[in-house]
């Protein structure tokens, strides 16, 4: 009645959360206050981009087109302003229009003459419009009380342009929109269309494949009623505790209790259905498996929770709530398994189940035996070959770098994708880094226009050199611009330019100027070095010139060292967490022994992982570190149970190597079970479209498969290299009292 009454409010409860409509965070789009003119000008706040592609932008036909798509975006109520060539205010001091474009009614070869000029303006030429002149940019700012729905922001947007566009026009453009809240929004998409699919084909795998390994319904129902309702208490305990979701959350809860349920539950189940061959009545036989497996069960999980944990050291509120989440998702399932399996057993149902015997068939096959009797008869070799393998993982692993990338996080389908990945390619990305000067504290015969223009020009000749940074834009090349047309030479003539782009670039007033520099999105492994050879180089500059303050700002630097600073803290707290879990199983096992035999097996998955990165030119991202951190309990779980059940076998009296052999076919059928079960659960998302899911499930089915290697290959030979005698790891009293 307990669980009847619990699951009934807990859906309730997801019910009435689920009905709320989802939003655009925009406090963590960074998304700031653009209402000042200067802003218009100011590409690195756009929230948005409209991305027109096509081989006539500039004909006269392109040009009337390109007016019409932006005459009708700006009548729709959800968009402030769109700025685009004809915006760019005139570079004379009396305002008057440089007529950029010509009129409607000019010829066509005029709008060839124009086309050349337009693509030397420092605002056009790699900034609003590729240096080919076949792709135009178009920054776009939401009106945010007026937008209502998600598709108001991109896809509303983008179908209004195309439909502009195609109407009496004879050129093709190919029309797309990217940026901030586009990318934000089709990651959100991307999520909600693929979460509930995803795990409608685990569960269906996992139901198959367990069909095939126990062949009866009945056992399946058993073992899979715990982590059905743990699901249900999960998801009601997070929403009444107020712990916060997110996407790697909602798509890794589920298949995480799933996964875990499972693997205890067959453990339970297992150990119940041994017991009742060994002529135990049915009550008996439940309580002494929860005696014995039980507490296996419970070290699992607390070494699992340590391992999320761990995560709420991370300095990402996401991530801390992750790490949350998955701890009490851990715990509320190790209490299901608990109470829910034995009630079952109990039952008539339960009782057809148990006394059944349940195992593989595989377990027992010869060429198993034999690689047992291998191991065994050569254990110092073996385990000798297991450390160095380890050893060389973490050499190859250390090789790993930080990393975090925009488009990792998105399906590769989308057209916000496809555009960034074509703004990559020829506008140098859509991203902005700033070199912001303060020249203001210099001496005043050095801060004069002349020396403050030569330090702009030594910065833009370095950063024209790094590849990976393009389209330097400062005052400078407003200067260069107001030369061609006749004017003034220096900052001299910068009193001749307009307000609005005069402070932006050069406020002499306050002492400050600014440099623009495009930067990709390849993620922080590639950019990292560049900054800190920018930062270098800026130093040097500081050095050199007194009173002078150099600073390199934008999001890929700020994303570049967070993502730096998140994932070091988190590869600490995992090492924290791989100690606790040390120090936790030496004093459950009571010996010290039993420390030094587990550090391979469970370290082993790890570094195989690891390697597996490298190998595939993968970087340590976020959800890298996060899997692990999944991924250390669960390899951990394997091991505890084998030694768990070897001390049992101790006790009963057994030899060294004759309870190494009944633990290793007693113990690794369920093995063998619950690491098909895990796997398949994980695999099921190596077909999602979002490439950080992708990975997440790589690195989950590699470590599994690994700890599963581990297990049944090093443990065994380490356990009789190490564990000569029953007193190892056993009291005396009790071996004393077992030989009597």
């Amino acid at each position: 009645m307990l669980i009847i009454v619990f699951s009934m409010g807990i859906a309730v409860a997801s019910w009435q959360s689920g009905k709320q409509r989802p939003h655009i965070p925009l406090q963590d789009l960074d998304i700031e206050d653009t209402s000042e003119e200067v802003d218009r000008f100011r590409l690195d706040r756009s929230e948005g981009f409209l991305v027109i592609r096509g081989d006539q932008l500039f004909t006269k036909s392109g040009v009337t087109t390109i007016r019409r798509i932006v005459e009708g975006l700006e009548k729709l109520p959800q968009i402030q302003d769109v700025f685009w060539i004809e915006d760019i205010p005139p570079l004379n001091i009396f305002g008057l229009s440089p007529g950029w474009l010509p009129e409607p009614n000019a010829e066509e070869k005029e709008y060839q003459i124009s086309k050349s000029r337009i693509l030397d303006h420092p605002l056009v030429r790699g900034q609003l419009a590729a240096p080919d002149g076949k792709t135009l940019l178009l920054p776009i700012r939401y009106n945010w009380i007026e937008v209502w729905e998600d598709d108001d922001c991109d896809i509303r947007i983008q179908e209004a342009a195309k439909e502009l566009a195609s109407d009496k026009s004879l050129n093709q453009f190919d029309i797309n929109i990217t940026g901030r809240v586009p990318l934000y929004l089709a990651a959100q998409r991307a999520f909600r269309s693929n979460h509930l699919k995803f795990q409608i084909i685990g569960y269906a795998l996992v139901f198959i494949i367990s069909i095939f390994l126990f062949r009866d319904i009945a056992t399946i129902f058993v073992v899979g009623a715990a982590p059905a309702i743990a699901i249900f208490w999960t998801e009601g305990i997070l929403k009444w505790a107020a712990i916060q979701s997110n996407d790697l959350t909602a798509v890794v809860l589920p298949v995480l209790i799933t996964m875990v349920g499972l693997t205890d539950g067959v453990h339970l189940v297992v150990g119940v259905s041994e017991r009742w061959q060994r002529k135990q009545d049915q009550k008996g036989a439940v309580w002494d498996a929860l005696a014995h497996i039980g507490v296996a069960c419970l070290l699992t999980s607390l070494t699992t929770a340590i391992g999320f944990l761990s995560l709420l050291f991370a300095r990402s509120t996401p991530i801390r709530d992750f790490g949350l989440a998955c701890s009490v998702a851990v715990l509320v399932t190790f209490i299901a398994v608990m109470t829910v399996i034995p009630a079952i057993c109990l039952t008539p149902l339960g009782s057809h189940v148990i006394r059944k015997k349940i195992q593989v068939q595989l377990i027992h096959a010869e060429f198993l035996k034999n690689a047992l009797r291998f191991v065994l008869a050569h254990y110092r070799a073996v385990s000798i070959a297991g450390a160095l393998l380890t050893v060389i993982c973490i050499v190859i692993s250390l090789q790993l770098r930080p990393d975090a990338r925009t488009i990792n996080a998105l399906p590769a389908n989308s057209s916000a994708v496809s555009a960034l990945k074509h703004c990559n390619a020829t506008m140098g990305g859509i991203d902005f880094v700033r070199v912001v000067g303060d020249f203001s504290g210099m001496p005043a015969h050095q801060k004069r226009p002349v020396g403050v223009q030569k330090i702009i020009t030594q910065i833009e000749e370095y950063l024209s050199q790094e590849i990976l940074l393009q389209h330097p834009l400062s005052i400078k090349h407003f200067l260069r611009a107001i030369e061609r047309e006749g004017g003034s030479r220096g900052l001299d003539a910068i009193e001749l330019m307009p307000r609005e782009i005069r402070n932006l670039f050069y406020d002499d007033k306050n002492g400050t100027f600014q440099i623009y520099v495009r930067a990709q999105d390849l993620g922080a492994a590639a950019y990292t070095p560049v900054f800190e050879r920018t930062a270098a180089i800026l130093k040097d500059l500081e050095k050199k010139h007194r009173g002078l303050r150099l600073e390199m700002i934008g999001i890929p630097v700020s994303s570049a060292r967070d993502v730096s600073l998140i994932v070091y803290d988190l590869v600490a707290s995992l090492g924290t967490a791989s100690l606790v879990i040390l120090l936790v199983m030496v004093c459950f096992y009571r010996s010290w022994r039993i420390g030094i035999v587990t550090l391979i097996p469970n370290l082993l998955p790890l570094a195989l992982t690891g390697t597996l990165l490298v190998v595939t030119g993968q970087n340590l991202a976020i959800v890298s570190v996060c899997a692990l951190a999944v991924c250390i309990g669960i390899a951990v779980d394997d091991s505890i149970h084998f030694l768990t059940r070897f001390r049992q076998e101790l006790e009963r009296g057994l030899e060294i190597e004759e309870a190494i052999e009944t633990t290793f076919f007693g113990v690794g059928g369920a093995l063998i079970i619950t690491t098909v079960v895990l796997i398949s659960g994980f695999a099921t998302v190596l077909i999602s479209p979002l490439p950080t899911h992708r990975m997440f499930s790589m690195m989950a089915c590699a470590t599994i498969g690994g700890a599963l290697i581990g297990d049944l290959l090093f443990l065994p030979a380490l356990l009789k290299w190490m564990i000569r005698r029953p007193t190892d790891l056993l009291c005396r009293e009790t071996v004393k009292r077992k030989k009597d």
